[in-house]
């Protein structure tokens, strides 16, 4: 990249490596997808920006919190991938299945004999869906990238108390 200082491609290298390695080696110990790719390249994006001294305090902040929500969320019984399935049952076939034994509102559902004006040709041939589309998050899942771009946010505006506390916290876990 011309004009672009190294250090900020070795911050974006060094984000995307951390976050990249988590991911494949997740995926290979689970043998299922264990973090987005989107998380791998919004890391290194922040990395860039922030400097790879970023790095550390970014994903240790971006944990806890949201560690703090998931345990949050679990305790009291919300599942934010229902919303997801629910989101997704309306986007692929604009039908809202009944609503789960859970006292949630849903909206009301399409009924069947309704106007709905063709989207493709009778003659072109519609694609395979990708693998991709078929995936539900697990029960409980919360999106990561929301807490990096807080964590990012936090160590931007309060970089040199973050970094104090830190240094606090490794020294008296130490001696």
């Amino acid at each position: 990249f011309p004009g672009v200082p190294s250090y900020c491609a070795v911050a974006a290298a060094a984000g995307f490596a951390l976050f990249a390695a988590i991911a494949l080696v997740g995926e290979k110990l689970m043998r299922k997808e264990t973090m987005g790719w989107g998380d791998v390249w919004l890391l290194a994006g922040i990395c860039a920006w922030l400097g790879w001294r970023a790095l550390l305090p970014i994903v240790v902040l971006s944990s806890m919190q949201g560690a703090v929500v998931g345990i949050v969320l679990i305790m009291t019984g919300r599942d934010p991938a229902e919303k997801a399935r629910l989101d997704r049952a309306v986007e692929t076939d604009g039908v809202v299945p009944p609503a789960i034994e859970s006292g949630t509102a849903v909206a009301p559902v399409i009924e069947a004999d309704a106007a709905v004006p063709p989207t493709i040709e009778a003659d072109v041939a519609v694609p395979p869906p990708d693998d991709d589309d078929d995936w539900v998050p697990p029960p409980h899942a919360v999106p990561f990238g929301p807490f990096l771009a807080l964590a990012a946010l936090e160590f931007l505006l309060a970089s040199d108390a973050i970094s104090g506390l830190y240094a606090f916290l490794i020294q008296k876990l130490v001696l």
